[in-house]
């Protein structure tokens, strides 16, 4: 029950800290076609590690290898021969704060680039994931659906309910494919 109260602060925190800035409207399409910069984040569960192959793939055909930042777990070493010469960031628990949101200095290093897409990988709501999707700054901010993904996302993925894992992540690399 405290986790789930900390959580809703958090989500509340981030909520008040947003609530001037607006989204531009955008073509979806054009935006998409236009961007030349990524930021993923993994999930960060240890459990089920995410079939990673065939995005790594979609992404490497529509970026530059260098203008790919990954946002990972500690625990999750496989991403770096996928992608070597994309950037790397390790966000360990330490890192979070009682909010379940990131230090300042996960921030700092999240900020120093800039994207044009930031792509929330995690099907269910993990608070660190969105927020760092949404402190990106980036143009377009995918997630799947969820829960307050509203608050994080402006382009929101629908999953049908007792969808497979990699099923939702195969259909998001073939939707990576098409533009």
């Amino acid at each position: 029950m405290l986790d789930s109260f900390r959580r809703w602060i958090g989500v509340q925190a981030t909520r008040y800290r947003f609530r001037t800035v607006r989204d531009p409207i955008l073509s979806f399409r054009g935006g998409f076609v236009a961007a030349r910069s990524a930021l993923v984040v993994l999930p960060f569960d240890r459990d089920q590690p995410p079939p990673l192959l065939e995005l790594a793939e979609a992404l490497k055909g529509r970026f530059a290898q260098d203008h790919i930042t990954i946002v990972a777990a500690e625990h999750q070493l496989d991403i770096g021969r996928l992608l070597p010469r994309s950037h790397v960031l390790r966000v360990p628990a330490r890192d979070l704060t009682t909010l379940y949101l990131p230090r300042k200095d996960v921030i700092e290093a999240i900020t120093a680039r800039q994207y044009d897409l930031a792509i929330d990988l995690n099907l269910d709501f993990l608070m660190p994931s969105a927020y760092i999707c949404r402190v990106s700054g980036a143009r377009i901010r995918m997630g799947y659906d969820r829960a307050g993904a509203e608050h994080f996302f402006n382009f929101i993925i629908r999953r049908k309910p007792g969808i497979a894992r990699e099923k939702a992540y195969h259909r998001l690399a073939e939707f990576l494919r098409t533009f």
